[in-house]
């Protein structure tokens, strides 16, 4: 009061006139007491008034004081006795209840009602060009207010002219909503009688912005290509900005139509879809600003969020392989964003055969192998690659599910177990480890229950003409040894009794063509100590075992061939009396052997007789020269070389001291190889090792230990040999010398895992050591282009001068990097200078030799070799088409012969020569050869011969020679040696490796091309096939095809020659190749003029042996069939008979019991057999569902039919839907059996699909059987996969589709529903992916009736009850998934869950969003300084959005403005709590705050108190219910309300002092419901309403608490001892 005071004082008047009293009046703010009573007064005023009876002075007063009289005769009379008598009555509870309804009634009737709701829109008028300029310039002056604007509104502004009109001006954002939303309102107002016109201006303005945004990005300049005739001007920095600044600007436009629902959100999702797959990509990534906008809108529609997958996909395979790419990389991981976000939000979505056929490989880069190159700066990359890839993997099956059919996982069959040993044991390579295969061999069969039919496998394996490799046997017996190793339990007397077994039964065994390879197996278990030769011996005496004239015995042969490596002496006469008698002396072994030693004899005399010369062998003469020592017993034979040869062999090298020569060596690797001896192989390798230091014998040693790698890897002996080779390279390195083929194989080693840490880090040494000692300090000084000093080695007739010439070169150039390159070209050069000179092919031929030598001393001197420099020099060759100068010029047969040397001597790789010169050359060849105009001159085809002769002698030495005599005018190359065949064997094995057989299969089809047409001349011709049958003789060729046929069949049998067209001949020379590459002992006569009886040895018993053989055979049989029969009028056509032999032999296939062994072998057959096979699968299918339909589900009849459809819809999968070619064109299906199919289908639909739902026993008359869904689960799965079946087979199926889609669509999507929610999920994916697939497949007409009955399924779940035909809660996720099957509709914004409350009759009605009428502009109706409250006025209802849709009503509470408190006080606080008690509790902390004062003002008295304890936790995001504009108006749609602030009054805001939070942007306000007293510390808590602005970051969910009970819990606080009492 002492301003007030002060202020008074001041205009008082003069001294001599008398001081007025104060006249004190409460604040203006404060209301009364009573609104009709003003004497009561206000609360907590007392003023001092005139007159009062405490201010009369009587000598009472005086002298005893102010005594008040007491209001009532009787002040201490109670009432407790009245009340509590009222309280006992049995009528209390009705009295109260009338009580509290006359309070209520009173209440209503006090409280003033709202007014009815009038919102005029601003008025239309219509301007001329200048006012319409001036309104749009106020329109854009942030300070004309708009409620001047909104008194009229200018007409006339439609569509994009209104956009460029705010353009033009620079209008702000917000005022430009403004202004299209009046003239919206006005445009629909004007109107109002149109049905649905609301909607569709909202479609027509939304149209008309999408109109503008391809307009401007039309005018986006793109690049044009080189070839525009005119390209348009480039514009200019300032062109492009204010280009940038407009669209800018039009999309913030956007972004607030969209938020305020002005544009219909379907329509602009379309468009930016059509944008996303038609704009230039230049223009795309502006259109993705629009896109990642409204992404979540794509999300809740299966149709546009897999078209916007699709789209988006499509386009960024197209950016990668656009040119420039690196150019528009922001594009690129733009567009990964979106697909990645899409992936987790809407996985379902990339569920689709259209989506994964073309995009399988991106989609796998972007989602599973690489996925962190698109989230690049978000702070939960690992969080979100870990997300994406356990989603993918889910993702991938479910596509290839539907691409592929592939069929859910069984239980294998035992044939399908063997099937898988076979794969294991056939993964055997020079990289394995001989442990990790047994382990994973047997670990399926821990025990010996499974044993012997592994051992079985395991045996055959070893055994069997329909694999190869020297390496099995020693293979077979280390995985036993291990396996006998790996518990001490197991003894090698039950691996003894089961291989005994297996000899007894086995067919392999009595097979005379696998004796050799059978006694090779015998042999090395009986070294490893698995087998018993002697109890062999007394097994068979004991049994009787004997041998008569034309009664061979199978035991007795074994005898006779197994080889004892260390048997005593005793042993083998006792081999000796059982097979040939006690009373034989002289037997057929001796004999045999001495027929073996002549012909060790001739073969290497100078090793036996000192005095002889060596003689060479001829490499094709070898199997010749040794014809006794390969027939004879492998137990003779192994004896004899053991024995006799390397004994001598050792003798020679060890106590004679003569070296052995190259020849020697050769020929005597050669016969342990021919006889398989590769443990006598080895101790060879291993003596030479230890006692030579020739390099030449060295480097010839290393080749045949690098041939044999994987017999060493099987023998489990490769360990030895790696120490052996680094002790010979350690030794030769202290003597100051290193030899490159040790340390190539130690590298070889360490690559494929098998070298120790300690030789691995020496390895290094060594490495580092030899680089060092390779590179001078020497400033670099490039020689020249050719040396002359290299083109004068032709004629120097010094056998060291090539070593000189290296040497000098690399001391003088080895600091260029490519000097080694000068020497090549200088060695090319030179080779066309010795042809074109008239000297004798053999002095050319020395000459060649010569320059080989100097190349490999180039070689040795260069660190990395010299095959890197060569390589790129013959890439370029091939590139360029400079053949003229080199390969078809007259030096071509020397540079030929100069290649092959050089890769005799290891400077440069088979498979570089392969992949950068030969392939490119026989594809650019073969292009031309396929045109029409083509020169028989060109040099192609000429260069092509020679390479053909080169690859002839690389890849079939020792059939070199004999090939050449075939081909006219071939390049007469001297005969390769023996050693020099080895050493080209060695590279062989490199080239016949999985991988890269693959690379040489592509050469095949090549290869027919150029010999079916005559233009590529005789030569060529001639060397190509040569080349092509020579490769298909060889038996490690067709082995390493064999490993992968089914792609080798696709690689030769495909178009490499694009839009060329190929002659007729071509097609059966390659089917010819692969039946060459099929074709052994076990397999089908490959010139069987008999397809029955093809069919019936293909078909008649699938062997798992021949399995991959068999399937590409029958492949080539159906597709490729030759003439069956003749007839009158000729020969039938290929592919005539196949109608026929299809329905003989195939049909019967699909009731096979081996039907997961059949289905293997009928996949990816093409052409007419799998057409008429196709038809007649599907019609049996039908026939099968026809008579499934007529079944009681019940019986064991339907039960049976579930794994025979199974079965048939498996072997169709794989017939139909060939998952190595997806691309190529299915076959076609006839209509009448869709028809018929379709219809058998959809019957049993509607048989099974609803028996899954609960309850639907109980509807048919039925008794429940709670398992019945499950029983039935495996049929509807069969169903499901079946309707895929024919949806990725068939065309033409809207038609068919149309009358049957909407049944089978409502049964999968109720079932779908209606699973529970522990249900199997890969069901409902199954369902879902279902329900996609028939969407994806109608036309416009049927997927709108289907949509309909999706939504009536949908509401029709919803609104039923919880009872037994419907779980009682489904899982929220699968319902949202189900939903996106609906179109896309538009958002009800604000509205979206608002349903009309009771009062006004519309209970249960939704709100409807009238976005262009919510318009709103005016100044506040009520002035300032009117209490609101207190006026008995009817509630205004102006605004733009009824008080009464809100379910609005009067009340008395309302907020206190800083504006209404009185002059000279202090600046209200609305934080402050005691000012809020002292308002309405009159500050005795009794008084009651109404509902809505106590829960605003308890949240800010619990804010300031809980913000520490509360500030880590989070609650979940509420949306704040819209506000009333109508000042002392609360909503029953916000309870946690005080009062909606009204436009004159700003909303306060909490002081820093009740919260810590307030600082941020966007402060949290709280509200509990509950009560609180000021006056006390005790606290009642109730449930918690978050409020959070834009900008709060989600507060997460609060710790788990204590169950409470009915009553809050209040916890007390005492001020004596500061204890804590708990009360509920």
């Amino acid at each position: 009061m002492a301003p007030k005071a002060a202020k008074v004082a001041a205009s008082a008047t003069p001294e001599s006139a008398c001081p007025q009293p104060y006249d004190i009046a409460p604040p203006a703010w404060r209301p009364p007491l009573h609104s009709s009573a003003a004497t009561q007064g206000y609360p907590d005023f007392f003023p001092p008034r005139a007159g009062q009876k405490e201010d009369i002075l009587s000598e009472n007063v005086v002298k005893n004081g102010f005594n008040a009289k007491p209001i009532a005769s009787n002040e201490s009379f109670s009432a407790h006795g009245l009340i509590i008598n009222r309280i006992n009555n049995e009528s209390v509870l009705d009295h109260l209840s009338s009580l509290f309804t006359a309070v209520l009634a009173r209440r209503e009737a006090i409280v003033p009602s709202i007014a009815a709701h009038f919102h005029p829109l601003p008025a239309r008028v219509t301007l001329n060009d200048a006012k319409r300029q001036a309104y749009i310039r106020d329109l854009a002056d942030s300070s004309v207010p708009l409620s001047k604007l909104s008194a009229r509104i200018p007409h006339g502004f439609k569509g994009a002219e209104a956009l460029e009109m705010l353009w033009t001006g620079r209008v702000e954002v917000e005022r430009a909503v403004w202004f299209v939303r009046a003239l919206g309102g006005n445009e629909i107002a004007a109107t109002r009688h149109r049905q649905n016109f609301p909607q569709q201006y909202t479609v027509d303005w939304t149209k008309a912005v999408a109109e503008q945004l391809t307009k401007q990005l039309s005018e986006l300049p793109v690049p044009s290509p080189t070839s525009a005739p005119k390209a348009p001007p480039k514009p200019s920095p300032a062109d492009l900005a204010l280009w940038v600044t407009r669209f800018a600007y039009f999309l913030d436009l956007l972004r607030a139509f969209v938020s305020q629902g002005l544009v219909d959100r379907p329509t602009l999702l379309r468009w930016a879809l059509d944008q996303v797959a038609s704009v230039n990509l230049a223009r795309l990534e502006f259109v993705l600003f629009v896109v990642e906008d409204t992404l979540e809108s794509f999300f809740g529609c299966e149709e546009l969020c897999s078209g916007l997958v699709r789209a988006c996909a499509g386009r960024l395979k197209e950016a990668r392989g656009a040119a420039g790419a690196e150019h528009i990389a922001r594009l690129d991981s733009t567009l990964v964003r979106i697909l990645q976000t899409a992936f987790l939000a809407a996985p379902d979505s990339f569920v689709s055969p259209k989506l994964w056929l073309p995009h399988c490989t991106l989609l796998t880069a972007i989602l599973h192998d690489t996925p962190h190159l698109g989230l690049a700066g978000e702070p939960r990359t690992d969080q979100l690659v870990q997300a994406l890839r356990a989603r993918f993997d889910d993702v991938r099956m479910r596509n290839e599910a539907l691409v592929f059919g592939t069929p859910c996982k069984r239980d294998g069959s035992p044939r399908k177990r063997e099937m898988r040993d076979i794969e294991i044991l056939d993964s055997i390579t020079h990289t394995s480890h001989i442990s990790d295969v047994a382990s994973t061999y047997f670990s399926a069969s821990p025990s010996v229950r499974l044993f012997p039919a592994k051992l079985g496998t395991l045996l055959v394996w070893a055994v069997t003409p329909s694999r190869s490799g020297a390496h099995r046997a020693y293979a077979a017996a280390s995985l036993l040894d291990w396996w006998r190793r790996a518990e001490p339990g197991r003894a090698p007397a039950q691996v003894q009794q089961d291989v005994f077994a297996w000899l007894d039964r086995a067919d392999v065994v009595r097979d005379e063509a696998n004796a050799r390879a059978l006694a090779q197996l015998m042999g090395e278990l009986v070294r490893k100590g698995l087998f018993s030769y002697g109890w062999y011996l007394q097994r068979l005496m004991a049994r009787g075992e004997s041998e008569e004239p034309g009664r061979p015995s199978v035991h007795f042969r074994i005898l006779r061939n197994t080889p004892l490596f260390t048997a005593p002496p005793s042993l083998v006469n006792q081999r000796r009396v059982v097979l040939y008698g006690v009373r034989v002396s002289g037997t057929q072994s001796t004999s045999g052997d001495a027929a073996i030693r002549r012909e060790l004899r001739r073969a290497l005399p100078r090793i036996f007789d000192r005095s002889k010369e060596s003689v060479p062998l001829d490499p094709a003469g070898v199997a010749q020269s040794f014809k006794r020592t390969a027939s004879a017993p492998l137990f003779d034979s192994s004896r004899v070389v053991r024995t006799f040869l390397l004994s001598a062999v050792y003798e020679l090298v060890e106590d004679s001291g003569v070296p052995l020569e190259t020849e020697e060596l050769a020929i005597v690797v050669a016969v342990l190889e021919l006889i398989k001896d590769y443990s006598a192989m080895r101790e060879l390798i291993l003596f030479f090792l230890a006692r030579t230091t020739d390099k030449v014998l060295l480097f010839l040693i290393m080749e045949t230990a690098r041939r044999h790698w994987d017999v060493w890897v099987a023998m489990d002996t490769l360990g030895q040999l790696i120490d052996a080779v680094s002790s010979k390279h350690h030794a030769l390195r202290s003597g100051g010398s290193q030899l490159r083929p040790l340390l190539l194989f130690l590298v070889t080693a360490r690559e494929l895992g098998h070298l120790s840490d300690e030789l691995s880090a020496q390895l290094d040494e060594s490495l580092i050591a030899l680089d060092k000692s390779l590179r001078l300090s020497n400033p670099p000084t490039q020689p020249p282009a050719v040396v002359p000093e290299v083109l004068r080695l032709a004629t120097d007739p010094s056998p060291a001068a090539p070593q000189a010439l290296a040497t000098t070169l690399w001391y003088k150039h080895s600091s260029f990097p490519d000097w080694g390159l000068t020497a090549w070209s200088s060695t090319v050069e030179a080779l066309r200078n010795v042809a074109a000179a008239s000297i004798p092919l053999t002095n050319q031929q020395a000459c060649v030799y010569k320059y080989a030598r100097f190349l490999a001393e180039v070689n040795s001197h260069i660190p990395d070799g010299l095959e890197a420099q060569l390589v790129r020099w013959l890439a370029d060759h091939a590139k360029l088409g400079d053949f003229s100068s080199a390969f078809a010029g007259p030096a071509a047969p020397l540079l030929v012969m100069l290649l092959r040397q050089l890769v005799v001597l290891r400077c440069v790789a088979t498979m570089q020569i392969l992949d950068h010169l030969y392939l490119p050359v026989l594809q650019r060849s073969a292009v031309s050869l396929a045109t029409p105009h083509f020169d028989e001159s060109s040099s192609c085809s000429l260069t092509v011969a020679h390479l053909n002769i080169l690859l002839l002698n690389l890849l079939a030495p020792e059939a070199a020679a004999a090939a050449a005599i075939s081909i006219p005018d071939s390049d007469t190359l001297p005969r390769l040696t023996l050693p020099e065949v080895q050493h080209l064997e060695t590279r062989r094995t490199r080239v016949y490796r999985s991988a890269e057989v693959l690379r040489l299969a592509h050469a095949l089809p090549l290869l027919t091309v150029h010999e079916e047409y005559a233009a590529a001349g005789e030569r060529t011709a001639a060397s190509s096939e040569a080349l092509r049958r020579s490769l298909g003789a060889q038996r490690a060729f067709c082995a390493a095809c064999c490993q992968d046929i089914d792609a080798v069949h696709d690689i030769v049998l495909q178009d490499r020659l694009g839009e060329s067209e190929l002659r007729p001949g071509v097609k059966q020379r390659e089917v010819e190749t692969l039946r060459m590459i099929l074709s052994d002992e076990t397999s089908p006569d490959a010139k069987s003029a008999d397809p029955d009886g093809e069919w019936q040895s293909i078909l008649g018993h699938p062997d798992p042996w021949r399995f991959s053989r068999l399937r590409v055979a029958l492949r080539l049989l159906l597709n490729h069939l030759g003439p069956t029969s003749n007839t009158p009028n000729g020969p039938q056509s290929p592919g005539a008979g196949v109608p026929t032999l299809a329905k003989q032999h195939l049909y019967p296939l699909l009731s096979s019991p081996e039907a997961d062994l059949v289905a293997d072998i009928l996949r990816g057959m093409t052409g007419v057999a799998a057409e008429e096979f196709a038809n007649l699968g599907m019609d049996g299918i039908s026939e099968a569902l026809a008579n499934l339909s007529s079944l009681s589900l019940e019986s064991e009849q339907a039960q049976e039919a579930v794994p025979d459809l199974d079965g048939k819809l498996n072997i169709m999968a794989n017939v139909l839907l060939q998952p190595r070619r997806p691309l190529q064109a299915l076959p076609p299906l006839r209509d009448d059996i869709v028809q018929r199919y379709l219809g058998a289908l959809a019957k049993c639909f509607a048989l099974v699909y609803p028996r899954l739902l609960p309850g639907s026993a109980e509807e048919d008359g039925m008794e429940p059987d709670e398992a019945a869904p499950l029983l039935l689960r495996p049929l509807a799965v069969v169903l499901a996969r079946l309707l895929h079946l024919v949806l990725r087979c068939s065309t033409s199926l809207s038609a068919s589709l149309k009358e049957r889609a909407s049944n089978v669509l409502c049964h999968i999507m109720r079932a779908a529903e209606m699973l529970d929610d522990d249900a199997d999920e890969a069901f409902f994916n199954l369902l879902l992916d279902t329900a996609s697939s028939l969407l994806a497949e109608l036309n416009p007409d049927a997927r709108a009736s289907a949509n309909n009955v999706i939504q009536g399924v949908l509401a029709s779940l919803s609104s039923s009850s919880p009872s037994h035909d419907r779980p009682i809660s489904s899982p929220n996720s699968r319902r949202t998934r189900l939903s996106r099957f609906l179109p896309p509709t538009q958002p009800d914004g604000v509205v979206q869950n608002l349903i009309l409350t009771p009062g006004h009759g519309l209970r249960g009605r939704k709100a409807q969003a009238r976005n262009w009428e919510w318009f709103d502009s005016a100044a506040p109706t009520i002035p300032p300084g009117i209490h609101p409250t207190l006026s008995t006025d009817a509630v205004p209802n102006t605004g733009p959005i009824s008080l009464a849709v809100l379910g609005s009503r009067r009340t008395r509470d309302r907020l206190p403005s800083p504006s209404q408190a009185s002059a000279g006080e202090r600046e209200f606080e609305l934080g402050d709590p005691h000012r809020l008690d002292s308002e309405r509790t009159y500050g005795d902390d009794l008084g009651g705050d109404p509902v809505y004062a106590r829960h605003f003002r308890r949240g800010l008295v619990l804010e300031a108190q809980d913000d520490d304890e509360r500030s880590s936790t989070k609650s979940r995001h509420t949306t704040p219910a819209p506000r009333s504009r109508t000042p002392g108006v609360a909503s029953a749609a916000s309870p946690s309300a005080l009062s909606v602030v009204s436009p004159s009054q700003p909303t306060p805001s909490v002081p820093e002092s009740t919260s810590t939070t307030s600082t941020r942007r966007g402060t949290k306000r709280k509200a509990s419901v509950g009560s609180a007293s000021t006056a006390s510390t005790t606290t009642t808590k109730g449930p918690e309403v978050v409020v959070l602005d834009d900008d709060d970051e989600p507060p997460a969910a609060p710790p788990a608490k204590k169950a409470r009970g009915k009553a809050a819990e209040t916890t007390t606080t005492t001020k004596k001892g500061g204890r804590r009492k708990k009360a509920s």
